[in-house]
């Protein structure tokens, strides 16, 4: 644009030695590129030129996978033990771990078999005995209390001389059997259970393991509605959407997003009632790792709305709090019934938004995007202009300073526009914006983040013409750059990214300031977040 606008203020525009390359500019690009690199520097904020010893760091090797291998009875007898009670268990762990090392020789990582002591510590927490392992659900719980990956159940039937083994496999964190086995009466256990690693073992080794539980972790489920036919199904969200600000509102906690027990729901194909269950709310927040759960129902009666709501310990499965309350039904009036729901659960003696911890010290979160637009030139030479290329983005975003709420960010843009005038139809400017931005965090409700930035920069043109005796080159122009982000997260780490941007451009070659160029560019792109 910049570049444009020279030519055309030009008088010696037909003179064989006329360039339209901005020269003058080029040495500001090389400071501004110097000037980036030590903002950019890892040791950002520290002296560069003290180098000390880097320490080697310490690696711990975890466990492949935990497995609780359970003897239940000799079926032949229906008693239990046997000889073979122990023999199997200690078959099956020789097995795994050999087809493990076959399976990837230079692993480090083992697999984690619990003792009979630390089994039977974990029984007395759940008050499970022996004859509670036909129960599968008393069995993932177990499995849930140890923190295990994968439970093995093992029987046997004794024929004569001859044995039939069986091993039934569950998932703790998908809480489900996944296979049940049974083998043909055979002289040898270790032949029995030859056979069923040779066709199983695959499986087993794609059962996902429990993710670490962490006891800042808060899991607030959408509320199961108990209206029967309603128009107001958006308060199942907007309920806790509302908890989860007010909470936000006393201190900082780790609120799991609501797309994450989403993903759950979808994959077990639970509904919105199901919610109301205890079982299924337990079932949901384990798999995520969360050590407290809120759920709760809501009914809807003539103007007013019911609430119940329960706070649960996720390892004991007790119900620590119980609120039940009921207000007009209105914006003013849900918040204060969560008002009084987070303020009657604050007055017990071990509050549970008391006494969690505090989620873990932020560290650097980085993210790396990509954006496409359609810019509107606004310049003095503004209106008549065609696009060849829209407007594409790189955006690489970090912590500033380990700061929770503020981020600098690097944009690289690139777009391409041809001028409308009959004149100079056959010139096309290259634009290329190099930015770098302080942008702050707003935590909105639900799963959107708000982002108010400002940079500056260095505009670099690129002129191609076909004119003849002008020649192509560059040219540059001092770049201020405000504009807001809205982000919605989807998944885990992804989000999508809706931007709007307004460049404001003073030509480095124009000594008059206030000749400015302004760019709008409303863009639309993803970003991951790592």
């Amino acid at each position: 644009m910049m570049m444009v606008s020279n030519l055309l203020n030009s008088e010696q525009l037909p003179h064989p030695t006329r360039n339209i390359i901005c020269r003058d500019a080029l040495p500001c690009v090389s400071t501004v590129v110097f000037i980036l690199c030590i903002l950019l520097s890892p040791s950002l904020g520290r002296s560069q030129y003290k180098l000390k010893p880097s320490k080697p760091k310490e690696t711990l090797v975890q466990p492949k996978k935990k497995i609780l291998i359970l003897d239940r009875t000799d079926l032949s007898t229906e008693k239990s033990p046997g000889s073979l009670s122990k023999a199997i268990p200690k078959i099956l762990k020789t097995q795994l771990e050999s087809e493990r090392v076959m399976g990837d020789f230079n692993s480090k990582n083992s697999y984690y078999f619990y003792t009979r002591k630390e089994l039977r510590k974990a029984m007395k927490k759940a008050k499970i005995t022996k004859e509670d392992f036909q129960d599968p659900q008393k069995v993932i719980k177990l499995g849930w209390i140890l923190k295990a990956d994968i439970v093995i159940l093992t029987s046997y039937r004794v024929t004569g001389d001859k044995v039939q083994v069986q091993l039934k496999v569950l998932s703790v964190k998908e809480e489900r059997t996944v296979l049940t086995y049974t083998s043909k009466a055979l002289a040898d256990p270790y032949v029995a259970i030859d056979l069923f690693m040779i066709k199983h073992y695959s499986t087993i080794e794609k059962i996902p393991n429990l993710p670490p539980t962490d006891p800042s972790k808060l899991l607030i489920l959408d509320l199961a509605d108990q209206s029967g036919v309603t128009n107001y199904p958006y308060l199942s969200k907007r309920i806790p959407e509302i908890m989860k600000d007010n909470l936000l509102n006393i201190r900082d906690f780790n609120i799991l997003p609501r797309s994450r027990f989403l993903e759950v729901m979808e994959r077990r194909k639970f509904v919105n009632t199901d919610l109301k269950e205890k079982k299924n709310a337990l079932s949901i927040a384990r798999e995520l790792g969360a050590v407290v759960v809120i759920y709760g129902t809501y009914k809807k009666r003539g103007d007013e709305v019911i609430l119940s709501i329960y706070v649960v310990d996720v390892e004991t499965g007790k119900v620590l709090y119980k609120y039940k309350g009921e207000n007009l039904l209105g914006q003013k009036e849900l918040n204060k019934l969560t008002q009084n729901f987070i303020a009657g659960e604050s007055k017990r003696p071990k509050s549970v938004f008391k006494s969690m911890p505090k989620p873990i010290p932020y560290k650097y979160s980085k993210t790396v995007g990509l954006k496409g637009g359609f810019p509107v030139i606004l310049g003095h030479i503004g209106g008549k202009t065609a696009f060849k290329l829209p407007y594409f983005g790189i955006t690489y975003k970090q912590n500033f300073y380990n700061s929770k709420t503020a981020f600098w960010e690097l944009e690289l843009g690139y777009f391409a526009y041809r001028s409308k005038d009959t004149f100079i139809d056959s010139i096309t400017e290259h634009v290329m914006p190099v930015t770098l931005s302080l942008v702050w965090d707003i935590k909105l409700g639900g799963d959107f983040l708000f982002h108010p930035k400002i940079g500056l920069g260095y505009m670099i043109f690129y002129s191609e013409t076909n004119i003849p005796n002008l020649k192509s080159g560059f040219g540059g122009a001092i770049l201020l750059k405000p504009s807001i982000e809205l982000d919605y997260t989807i998944g885990k780490d992804w989000m999508i990214v809706l931007e709007g941007t307004f460049f404001i451009a003073q030509d480095v070659k124009e000594h008059r300031f206030g000749n400015f160029d302004y760019y709008l560019i409303p863009s639309l792109g993803v970003t991951y977040r790592f």
